[in-house]
């Protein structure tokens, strides 16, 4: 499952604490003079202000995306891997994550019930958070498939063993 990427993306380690926090305490208010000697609002003022706007938008993306991927590794349980990020760099300079997926790691079965069971692990894993992506419906409709066929698979082996029970129960009588 994999989110849109927001702008450049950037391969990297996960920022540290501390610059998590720094990029937290972007979001207050820093205090400039707004306004040059002759009461005009100046360039850099301007620019600033673009920049904190910017920024307040990347730590936004980047709770978003870190929701996103908790919600699919809880619901995904053991078959859930651990996240993995994609970063934009902020014109602080700073890393923010934009982008993140979580892989899924399906255990091959040839047991019907137990394929179906995690079809719908997989399916859930895919639907839990609020917005999913269109890579979470992917996943789900593929893991939906995936459950159609094991159930498909599940009624012929009733079918089979009902078949056979049949002809065990059947006798034959002579006159």
């Amino acid at each position: 499952m994999r989110i849109d990427t927001y702008k450049k993306n950037v391969n990297a380690y996960p920022n540290n604490p501390s610059d998590r926090d720094q990029r937290v305490q972007a979001d207050r208010p820093i205090e400039k003079d707004v306004k040059n000697a002759s009461g005009v609002e100046s360039q850099t003022t301007t620019d600033d202000s673009k920049n904190r706007s910017v920024i307040r938008e990347l730590v936004n993306r980047e709770r978003e995306v870190i929701a996103h991927e908790r919600a699919h590794q809880s619901a995904g349980g053991d078959i859930a891997g651990s996240a993995s990020y994609t970063y934009t760099i902020g014109p602080d300079g700073k890393r923010y994550i934009s982008g993140g997926e979580v892989s899924l790691s399906i255990p091959g079965s040839d047991d019907p019930e137990e394929m179906i069971q995690i079809a719908q692990q997989v399916i859930k894993a895919a639907m839990a958070p609020v917005k999913p992506s269109s890579q979470d419906i992917s996943v789900a409709s593929r893991a939906q498939q995936m459950a159609s066929q094991a159930r498909m698979l599940l009624a012929s082996k009733r079918y089979e063993a009902q078949k056979e029970d049949k002809k065990d129960n059947t006798v034959d009588l002579l006159l």
